[in-house]
Protein backbone atom coordinates (compact mmCIF):
# COMPACT_ATOMS: atom_id res chain seq x y z
CA UNK A 1 0.00 0.00 0.00
CA UNK A 2 1.17 3.53 -0.84
CA UNK A 3 0.13 4.96 2.27
CA UNK A 4 2.88 1.97 4.63
CA UNK A 5 5.55 2.64 2.54
CA UNK A 6 6.82 5.73 4.92
CA UNK A 7 6.43 3.19 7.49
CA UNK A 8 8.78 0.56 6.19
CA UNK A 9 12.48 -0.07 8.17
CA UNK A 10 15.37 1.59 5.76
CA UNK A 11 12.24 1.52 2.92
CA UNK A 12 12.46 -2.12 3.06
CA UNK A 13 8.93 -3.83 2.68
CA UNK A 14 7.43 -6.25 4.85
CA UNK A 15 5.22 -8.77 5.28
CA UNK A 16 2.17 -8.94 7.21
CA UNK A 17 -0.05 -12.25 8.27
CA UNK A 18 -2.89 -12.53 10.00
CA UNK A 19 -3.93 -15.35 11.79
CA UNK A 20 -7.52 -16.17 12.44
CA UNK A 21 -10.09 -19.13 12.90
CA UNK A 22 -14.15 -18.63 11.45
CA UNK A 23 -16.49 -19.52 13.82
CA UNK A 24 -20.29 -19.34 12.33
CA UNK A 25 -19.20 -16.83 9.39
CA UNK A 26 -17.32 -14.74 11.62
CA UNK A 27 -13.80 -14.89 11.23
CA UNK A 28 -12.22 -14.14 14.84
CA UNK A 29 -8.34 -13.33 14.56
CA UNK A 30 -6.00 -14.16 17.25
CA UNK A 31 -2.63 -13.53 16.23
CA UNK A 32 -0.56 -10.67 13.67
CA UNK A 33 2.75 -11.23 12.25
CA UNK A 34 5.15 -8.70 10.86
CA UNK A 35 7.90 -10.15 8.23
CA UNK A 36 10.85 -8.34 7.42
CA UNK A 37 14.57 -9.29 5.61
CA UNK A 38 16.02 -8.43 9.42
CA UNK A 39 12.98 -9.46 12.06
CA UNK A 40 9.87 -10.92 12.95
CA UNK A 41 7.23 -9.36 15.20
CA UNK A 42 4.46 -11.76 16.47
CA UNK A 43 0.82 -9.58 18.48
CA UNK A 44 -1.14 -11.60 20.27
CA UNK A 45 -4.71 -10.14 20.07
CA UNK A 46 -6.76 -11.09 23.14
CA UNK A 47 -9.63 -8.63 22.37
CA UNK A 48 -8.30 -5.62 24.64
CA UNK A 49 -7.47 -2.04 22.90
CA UNK A 50 -4.42 -2.21 20.70
CA UNK A 51 -3.55 -0.59 17.51
CA UNK A 52 -3.73 -3.74 15.77
CA UNK A 53 -7.55 -4.37 16.55
CA UNK A 54 -8.47 -0.81 15.82
CA UNK A 55 -6.65 -1.19 12.47
CA UNK A 56 -8.67 -4.18 11.65
CA UNK A 57 -11.81 -2.31 12.71
CA UNK A 58 -10.96 0.13 10.40
CA UNK A 59 -10.39 -1.98 7.63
Amino acid sequence: MPEAVEHFPDGKQVEHIMYGEEIEGYVYFYKFVIVSEDDKTEISIDGRYDPVMEWLNYI
